[in-house]
């Protein structure tokens, strides 16, 4: 049986605020990847079957790996081996770093994502905000090796306290670069990102409207990651276009790594 604590740390801890889980993991392992920074991908069979054809004791196995409670294929995608916190014994709500953007020369170019949070009325929010606090968070040319922790994130929230925007981070803190307009989202609806990342600037439409459009402050080329809260974020639809310099050229690279593209495994 796996039982999880949530506790509040101080919101300049990571972008998102700070959410952390204490937790005993039961049955799993982590491995280092050749690079170093990712946990190694280990195959299983269970990534072979449709989610229906999966015992429930597979289910669970697969829902571990993704933002909660959206399945990302490990293939794809994997977490830190090292993720900063203020206490030992503490496990963070983990970041999803996509492997392709391991590569340093790695550059997001276009992002297209459908989801959807979990439906949940405000006032509900504002009365256990602890417990229901839907947020999503994109992170785009992040620097996390030798410890550093570097990038932007672009937030879509839900959760009145924390408004959606591109935020700047450096050494795990963040900063607002620009508000996106509107500042809070709903929960009973569903949604359609696009963001189109250049060298300088990010444009990000939702639902085709603009959403947030900012200039950068430094590097754009880094890593990719996703994470949410402890709310439920259901990601239905997924493609991230981005390129990496091979022998001197730009070479294109797609990805999803998203389970079960179009359904939700509940």
């Amino acid at each position: 049986m796996i039982q999880f604590k949530r506790i509040l740390l101080p919101p300049s801890y990571h972008p998102l605020r700070g959410l952390l889980l204490i937790g005993l993991f039961l049955g799993g392992s982590e491995v280092a990847s050749a690079e170093g920074l990712l946990t190694a991908f280990v195959d299983s069979p269970v990534y072979s079957k449709n989610f229906s054809e999966l015992s429930p004791a597979e289910q669970a196995k697969m829902k571990l790996h993704g933002i909660r409670s959206t399945m990302l294929h490990p293939r794809f995608w994997g977490t830190l081996l090292r993720e900063k916190t203020y206490n030992v014994r503490i496990t963070p709500m983990k970041r999803y770093f996509l492997r392709s953007s391991e590569d340093p020369s790695y550059r997001v170019k276009h992002l297209r994502c459908k989801f959807r949070f979990a439906g949940v009325d405000k006032a509900k929010i504002l009365k256990s905000p602890h417990e229901f606090d839907p947020v999503l968070e994109i992170g785009f040319g992040s620097d996390v090796s030798q410890g550093k922790d570097n990038g932007y994130g672009l937030r879509i929230s839900a959760y009145a306290p924390l408004p959606s925007a591109l935020l700047r981070i450096e050494d795990s803190r963040s900063s607002v670069l620009a508000l996106a307009s509107p500042e809070s989202q709903g929960t009973y609806q569903t949604f359609q990102l696009e963001v189109e990342f250049s060298d300088s600037t990010v444009l990000a439409q939702l639902n085709g409207k603009e959403f947030v459009k900012a200039e950068l402050q430094g590097p754009s080329n880094g890593m990719f990651s996703l994470i949410s809260s402890w709310h439920p974020v259901y990601i239905s639809e997924l493609e991230i276009d981005g390129t990496v310099v091979e022998d001197g050229k730009e070479v294109p690279r797609k990805d999803s790594g998203l389970l079960f593209q179009g359904e939700e495994a509940k």
